[in-house]
């Protein structure tokens, strides 16, 4: 599976600049413009049948999916009572769904939804589900995460887990599209569940430390410290022994 880490950050000494990584905290997210991200408002589809109605929807979609309702041979929703599986009834994988959607360009996201692994896994039944979640503006893709659900990496079947995305805008609007990328679909799917697209505001501090173990204090910024080109003096910033790094906290708009 592959991971999110948070960005590097700039700490410093008078002589010295060292990567590390950046201080990151997130609160409750905005309102949701994603239209329809639980699927309550679609009708359950069948096995054999894998159509929206983007008008009723919001979605749009082609491959193998269908949208469940609790009790069906599944275990209940993430969100309400349905959820999407991809590549029920042993077909093919490769389904995809997406959503166009509109943004302020300029501005931060949090793209946020739930996965679940369905079936079973053993060595009888090889390989695994997995999804990726992808961001494209005009131009191409802006970020994408690709996630699998083995059992051996300690995933529990039946069990809803969350994936995040933080991205910037350029243009408006965005696509959030989600892909079947699962192994195979021998007596396992993947299903997902309450996706949501919040705006953010990233908001940038100062900490400062006697050393890299030390505790880290919140620092003030003095007028002395800012070049004329408006940008922070390393050598300002950190006479003697002190050190500094950049706190980046995630809030909603």
């Amino acid at each position: 599976m592959k991971k999110i880490t948070a960005p590097p950050s700039l700490v410093t000494t008078a002589s010295t600049l060292v990567l590390m990584m950046c201080v990151i905290s997130a609160r409750a997210a905005a309102p949701n413009l994603i239209i329809n991200g639980g699927f309550e408002s679609s009708p359950y589809m069948s096995a054999n049948f894998n159509s929206f109605n983007p008008l009723r929807d919001g979605w749009s979609g082609s491959g193998n999916f269908q949208v469940i309702t609790n009790g069906l041979n599944f275990t209940p929703a993430q969100e309400g009572t349905k959820a999407l599986v991809f590549n029920a009834g042993q077909k093919t994988p490769g389904g995809i769904i997406e959503q166009s959607v509109e943004v302020n360009s300029g501005s931060m996201y949090r793209l946020s939804y739930w996965l679940r692994h369905d079936g079973s896994e053993s060595a009888t039944t090889p390989g695994t589900v997995g999804l990726k979640a992808q961001v494209l503006q005009t131009g191409g893709p802006v970020t994408e995460l690709s996630t699998y659900l083995p059992l051996t990496d300690g995933y529990v079947l039946g069990q809803w887990y969350r994936f995040a995305l933080d991205f910037w805008t350029t243009t408006s609007p965005v696509t959030i599209r989600f892909t079947d990328i699962s192994t195979t679909t021998s007596l396992k799917d993947i299903s997902l569940d309450n996706v949501s697209l919040s705006s953010v505001n990233v908001v940038l501090g100062l900490e400062k430390s006697g050393s890299l173990t030390n505790a880290w204090q919140p620092a003030v910024i003095t007028s002395d410290m800012i070049t004329p080109e408006g940008k922070l003096d390393a050598g300002a910033l950190a006479p003697g022994n002190s050190f500094y790094r950049m706190k980046i906290e995630v809030v909603p708009q």
